[in-house]
């Protein structure tokens, strides 16, 4: 794939020793990149994702665009351009799913809410710490401020 993206985008191509000790550091560099995402990942950090992506994608974009027009033979090559190509295919397949995820999780937010807003209108709810807790107090202000503009009408 390398040498196929190397040759599409006319990029001089990288010879390559098996012996030079830069590979042992760009291995090790890649394997900490990886666990860097591989932590949050784990620990269900959506949020720390849903902002990181779009400042991955916009350096490796920018990064990108100076490796096809640059001049510089250590960052203008196939191997840093494919890299950068894999990157950013990840990161935006990465972001499809993490908006996918959002607008579910907001769906499922906005049913919960409507279901608890009935429940107050019929006067199956009063406890008000429980539904905050529930909900969060913005959505519950949000539910009375409408109940309130209900009854106005």
């Amino acid at each position: 794939m390398i040498i196929l993206l190397t040759r599409a985008m006319n990029l001089p191509e990288l010879e390559m020793d098996e012996l030079n000790p830069i590979f042992g550091l760009i291995s090790v560099l890649i394997l900490l990149y990886a666990v860097h995402d591989l932590i949050p990942l784990l620990e269900g950090n959506v949020v720390y994702f849903r902002s990181m992506v779009p400042v991955r994608v916009s350096l490796f974009l920018i990064l990108i665009f100076y490796c096809y027009v640059g001049s510089s033979y250590y960052l203008c090559n196939g191997l840093i351009f494919s890299f950068l190509f894999m990157e950013i295919w990840f990161n935006f397949f990465l972001y499809s799913l993490l908006n996918e995820e959002k607008e579910k999780e907001s769906q499922q937010e906005s049913i919960s809410a409507k279901v608890i807003q009935d429940q107050i209108l019929r006067g199956d709810r009063d406890d008000v710490e429980e539904i905050i807790t529930e909900l969060g107090e913005q959505e519950f202000e949000n539910i009375m401020s409408d109940l309130k503009e209900r009854g106005s009408q």
